[in-house]
């Protein structure tokens, strides 16, 4: 892979993560909500998975595993990290300890600020 290729690649997966945050937390302006519904966005915790963006994304075929960088550093097969999900609010309030969070299973991975896709190469 050349580095243009490689500069190409990350080009498409930085839009495609822009993309996917900006379209997937559009809100229907059309359908009003409820004063219920208000309260728990404010209450609640806010976390969406991360397969979307991965599949939106569209890997190479050579890559392999998921790197999230954070308080610890978690690696993950690309099947693994397809059941990530990443936190991005607490009890309705910004992270203080962020940008994210990332979820799976029974780990809570914080102060996560960088994500990379591995290949074999």
């Amino acid at each position: 892979m050349t580095e243009n290729d490689r500069e190409a690649y990350y080009a498409k997966m930085g839009k495609a993560w822009d993309d996917g945050l900006s379209q997937g937390t559009r809100i229907d302006h059309n359908k009003p909500m409820s004063r219920q519904d208000k309260d728990a966005a404010l209450r609640d915790s806010f976390a969406m998975p991360l397969a979307p963006f991965l599949n939106n994304a569209e890997p190479i075929e050579l890559a392999t595993h998921v790197r999230f960088y954070g308080e610890t550093i978690l690696t993950l097969s690309l099947s693994e990290a397809s059941s990530v999900y990443l936190q991005f609010s607490k009890d309705g309030k910004v992270l203080t300890d962020g940008p994210v969070y990332v979820l799976y299973e029974d780990q809570v991975i914080r102060q996560v600020n960088h994500i990379t896709v591995l290949s074999n190469q």
